[in-house]
């Protein structure tokens, strides 16, 4: 994995920013990550929003795509780097 997306990024991709799709356009799926603790954010936004399925399947369909990113010490350090 070479990409951690934060919760910025991911909310901004799921909206079509075309800044962001650009930089991920010539990137490998399985080299883009998505720590937990974004997905559950986004999950709590997807439920408060008014368009709750909408937000939800676009959130489910976006994690189909890229994996989850376990983010502890040691990976923290090598995002660090």
């Amino acid at each position: 994995m070479k990409y951690v997306l934060d919760t910025n990024i991911v909310t901004r991709l799921l909206k079509g920013d075309e800044r962001v799709l650009g930089h991920l356009a010539d990137v490998e799926p399985s080299d883009v990550g998505i720590p937990l603790l974004v997905l559950a954010e986004l999950l709590f936004g997807a439920e408060k929003s008014v368009r709750k399925e909408q937000n939800g399947a676009r959130i489910k369909q976006m994690t189909e795509t890229f994996s989850d990113a376990p983010v502890g010490p040691l990976r923290c350090s090598k995002v660090r780097r």
